[in-house]
């Protein structure tokens, strides 16, 4: 596989998981609570899900980083790095947000 496709590879892994946790959040219909007090923890569940999962794909690409032989997968990775740890911020606000 190219550079490029280890690339578009590994920033669809990201992508596709948090498009889906969003659309199953925000695009389906909203049932009703069950029991007395009627709480939603959906968004506490998947935002933490979402935190996890984006917190070990930063350490694949760091270690894809570490591990790089040549000056474009090197680049490359450090772009998805970068753009990983931008996401984990995100994510992780928006858990740190429902915790409160």
């Amino acid at each position: 596989m190219t550079e490029t496709g280890k690339f578009i590879f590994k920033l669809i892994v990201l992508i596709l998981p948090s498009i889906v946790v969003l659309c199953t959040l925000y695009t389906g219909p909203k049932g009703g609570g069950v029991g007395g007090g009627s709480y939603d923890l959906s968004e506490l569940v998947y935002s933490g899900l979402l935190t996890v999962f984006i917190f070990g794909w930063n350490i694949w690409v760091l270690a894809a980083l570490l591990m790089a032989k040549t000056p474009a997968a090197k680049l490359n990775n450090q772009i998805l790095l970068a753009m990983g740890i931008l996401a984990l911020i995100a994510v992780a606000t928006w858990f740190f947000k429902q915790l409160s």
